[in-house]
């Protein structure tokens, strides 16, 4: 997969027979490494950065920053559609903690500790999904990390198809689709890579350091 950024500044590149490095310098960036840098994660799907640069890659690539935006919004679209691949071949049922917190109280920690396993409770193999919400309610933490207390969780039997429960097991709602735990990730050289492979690589960066 290529990225809609990708072509759009390769595409643009090619028409002003410019250089990575030229182009960065025409972005406003006295320091070029840092320039090409910033343009690799923009390339490797990090939309949050293409937004900061949406303005100077418009002047740089010498296009309306329109069309920098839509190359952004395509680019989105193709990072949650790999993202939803990714979920969708790897599924296995599996219950969700909800908790007191909503996002985590030290960001950085939670994603080298693994992020998003602290609120994932695997099912049995092979059980019957007769006793998920057993499994689950029983397996609850009294804490969960960086989210504090649970206040209920979430049997994703499909990724189409999932139970809320309150913390006691009674069951309060029914969705159309699975409750996802905030998974974040990027494209790089056209696969995936997501969160809990960005935590490891952010363990073993933070243990060098």
């Amino acid at each position: 997969m290529t990225l809609s950024l990708v072509r759009m500044i390769s595409q643009r590149q090619k028409e002003l027979a410019v250089t990575r490095g030229e182009l960065v310098r025409r972005m406003g960036y006295a320091n070029i490494a840092k320039g090409c840098r910033r343009i690799d994660q923009v390339c490797h799907g990090h939309v949050e950065m293409a937004e900061k640069l949406r303005g100077a890659l418009a002047r740089g690539l010498e296009v309306d920053v329109r069309v920098v935006d839509e190359a952004i919004e395509g680019t989105r679209a193709e990072v949650i559609a790999a993202e939803d691949r990714a979920y969708r071949e790897s599924f296995k049922p599996h219950a969700v903690i909800l908790t007191e917190r909503r996002t985590p109280s030290q960001i950085t920690m939670y994603a080298v500790t693994g992020g998003a396993h602290h609120r994932i409770i695997p099912m049995n193999e092979g059980s019957s999904p007769k006793t998920f919400a057993t499994q689950a309610r029983k397996a609850l933490p009294k804490v969960v990390p960086f989210f504090g207390r649970p206040t209920g969780f979430v049997i994703n039997y499909t990724p189409d198809f999932a139970l809320k429960f309150d913390r006691s097991g009674r069951l309060v709602a029914r969705l159309d689709r699975a409750y996802r735990v905030g998974e974040s990730g990027v494209i790089i050289g056209g696969k995936y890579i997501g969160e809990s492979t960005w935590a490891a690589l952010l363990g073993e960066i933070a243990f060098r350091v």
